[in-house]
């Protein structure tokens, strides 16, 4: 530590040694600075307080039914893009500023100028905006103040209009786009159920349903056409008891065809002792044997309906009955082959119902997307239309200047004080860094410890300088020209401190003095 505090004040001496450096950095640079900074052109500022009002009645009433736009939003985008080619014009041309220059040069710099001197600052939850510009002439300063609170109250008006005409134009072009798919959906979607006709089934869900459904139908018909007709077969059986119980009440009736009966079955029992069964002769006789009892019921049947069994109640309710079962078992059979048909079609288009019903699904789901979509951008175009109807009837935001463009005849600028600091404490700095450059160039020994380090010879002792010298007088000379230096370096800066501080004894000297000259 001891050697590093050795070090600096090394340093310290070599810088006090080379001391004239300072003087001839500070009486170089701080002239010349000085009269730099004074000669500055003043600069004047002038500045406006906006406050917009975004609170309305209305937006509470109409939430959900007309668009509630951010009209914070809508005033920072105007702050960011105050200051593009077109606003700049505009205001130009509402503070006159344009009448001013004669060539296109001149525009442009007006124009540079006007950019880099607006300043728009404030906003967020308060909405209040300072507007300001700093230029070297007053009024056109308030001018141009002016010109860029109409501008930026313009435009914010203007731009929700135009976004208000813009999202419209835009809801029409998307709504008549809209419109054209969803009707070229719904002609394709009309165009496929007429080509698959064969595969699409009305109400009854999907095709493996309508399926299961004829199935199903079918069985039940089957049931019923048995049903019927174990009903057919036991009336049937029934008529035919009824008439055989008429037909034995008439059996002991006398007919010509007993005797012969008779004779047939006594010679058929007579060749039944002699031959069997299939001998040709008991054959034929049992063939006539069965004629005669076939003519003999032909005939008792004949005799039964002229004695009135065709009047008999009972017998009619069972033809009746059969007759009315025949039909009914007609009519089912119809039926069963119906449906059976149907089964066999629906199982035989099965195989396509699958990629059909796929494709019908996917025309049904883009279908309802578009209209969706539709029935969306045509609910967001009334809320537009309504919307543009409150902007008509209302102001959205509402503008008050609570402090109108002041017009300073007092300089605002530039920071001449400041300025004439920095260039003195800058003077010095460079002047320190001279004396530390050229002590390290041309190094002096001003300690033992030094001389030690240097040569690396111990030292005994130590001569100081003597009046006789000369040496001591000379150091205390240089010492009294260094501080009177700065003292006349301090009187200089504070002369231009106190013209610089007093616009008007500033304007005198420096503005008409030298223009004068």
């Amino acid at each position: 530590m001891q050697d590093l505090l050795d070090e600096l004040l090394q340093y310290l001496r070599g810088v006090w040694l080379k001391r004239r450096y300072i003087l001839i950095a500070t009486w170089i640079i701080c002239p010349i600075g000085f009269m730099y900074v004074s000669t500055l052109p003043n600069t004047y500022s002038s500045s406006a307080r906006v406050f917009a009002d975004t609170r309305s009645m209305l937006k509470p009433l109409l939430r959900g039914l007309a668009i509630q736009s951010d009209s914070r939003q809508e005033l920072g985008l105007i702050v960011r893009t105050i200051k593009t080619k077109e606003n700049i014009e505009k205001i130009a041309r509402a503070s006159d500023a344009d009448l001013l220059t004669t060539n296109d040069a001149e525009y442009r710099q007006l124009l540079n100028k006007i950019r880099s001197g607006v300043r728009i600052s404030g906003g967020g939850s308060q909405n209040m905006y300072n507007i300001s510009f700093r230029g070297d002439d007053p009024k056109l300063a308030q001018k141009i103040v002016q010109g860029t609170v109409d501008v930026f109250i313009e435009n914010t008006l203007g731009e929700k209009r135009l976004g208000t005409d813009q999202a419209q134009r835009f809801l029409d072009e998307q709504i008549a786009e809209y419109e054209q798919r969803l009707i070229a959906d719904e002609r394709r979607l009309a165009d496929f159920r007429r080509d698959n006709a064969q595969y699409m089934v009305n109400n009854q869900g999907s095709y493996f349903r309508a399926l299961e459904n004829a199935k199903s139908r079918l069985e039940q018909a089957e049931l019923e056409l048995k049903e019927t007709e174990t009903e057919l077969e036991t009336a049937k059986k029934q008529l035919n008891g009824e008439v055989d119980f008429a037909m034995q009440d008439l059996s002991a009736v006398k007919t010509q065809y007993d005797g012969r009966i008779e004779s047939l079955r006594i010679r058929l029992d007579q060749l039944l002792v002699r031959f069997t069964e299939k001998h040709p002769e008991v054959q034929e006789t049992q063939k006539r044997l069965d004629s005669l009892l076939e003519q003999k019921r032909t005939f008792l049947s004949g005799r039964s309906n002229s004695a009135g069994m065709d009047g008999n109640p009972i017998l009619q309710d069972l033809k009746a009955t059969v007759n009315r079962l025949t039909a009914a078992v007609a009519s089912r059979k119809v039926r069963r082959d119906q449906y059976l048909e149907q089964v066999s079609e629906l199982q035989d288009k099965l195989d396509f119902v699958p990629e059909i019903e796929a494709q019908m699904t996917g025309l049904n789901r883009t279908y309802s997307i578009t209209k969706d979509k539709y029935y969306q951008l045509l609910g967001r175009k009334e809320s537009a239309v309504m919307s543009e109807k409150v902007e008509q009837s209302t102001e959205g935001i509402t503008f008050r200047v609570l402090k109108a463009p002041s017009l300073q005849r007092t300089p605002s600028g530039p920071p001449r004080l400041s300025m004439l600091i920095g260039v003195l404490v800058a003077s010095v700095g460079v002047g320190i860094a001279l004396s530390v450059v050229f002590s390290l160039l041309s190094p002096i020994i001003t300690s033992p410890k030094a001389l030690t380090k240097a040569t690396g010879l111990p030292i005994y002792g130590v001569v100081s300088a003597t009046e006789n010298s000369g040496m001591q007088r000379w150091e205390k000379k240089k010492t009294r020209i260094f501080i009177a230096a700065n003292v006349a370096l301090a009187l200089l800066f504070a002369a231009f401190a106190v013209v610089n501080s007093k616009p008007q004894l500033h304007d005198l000297i420096f503005i008409q003095g030298l223009g004068a000259l």
